[in-house]
């Protein structure tokens, strides 16, 4: 299995990803070894330290004041850590649609609370937002809906068009 990269994204950076345009994501999230580390995740551990770099991805989006929305992305190989390594944060990859592997976002119930919380995270440095309670509460309560990536229109229903 290749790994993952999640990239926070808005829907008007996706939708011309699916038209064939290549996204220079601003920012990534991976499961590297700095990260797993940090957070004492086991060599087997893949999956739960994929979700656990998802969940930091869709704070990205949390912090810029954004709905939440989340590519998994499969890359050959994890890219080089930067910004905040012990959150996982990679040098985003160039992405391109036929990588996608899924999009996750928000169920439309959660969104009025998401968005109040943002309000507050706005600016934030992403690990004084993970100190928060709040946000710890946010994501252990609204898990991100999965989408595979031909059901795209259906996703993106309801999101901030920014």
């Amino acid at each position: 299995m290749k790994p993952m990269v999640f990239v926070p994204v808005t829907p008007g950076e996706v939708r011309p990803l699916r038209s064939g345009d290549d996204l220079a994501a601003g920012s990534a999230y991976a499961a590297t070894r700095e990260f797993r580390e940090h957070f004492d995740y086991a060599a087997d551990a893949d999956e739960d330290a994929d979700y656990a770099a998802q969940v930091f991805a869709s704070l990205r989006c949390v912090i810029e004041g954004l709905d939440r929305c989340v590519l998994a992305v499969e890359v050959d190989r994890l890219p080089a850590s930067e910004g905040a390594i012990e959150f996982g944060e990679v040098a985003a990859p160039v992405v391109r649609w036929q990588k996608v592997r899924a999009i996750f976002v928000d169920d439309p119930a959660s969104r009025p609370g998401i968005r109040a919380y943002a309000a507050t995270a706005a600016g934030r440095a992403l690990a004084e937002v993970w100190s928060d309670d709040a946000a710890v509460r946010l994501t252990l309560d609204h898990d991100l809906l999965w989408f595979d990536p031909t059901e795209l229109d259906q996703a993106l229903v309801g999101l901030d068009d920014r």
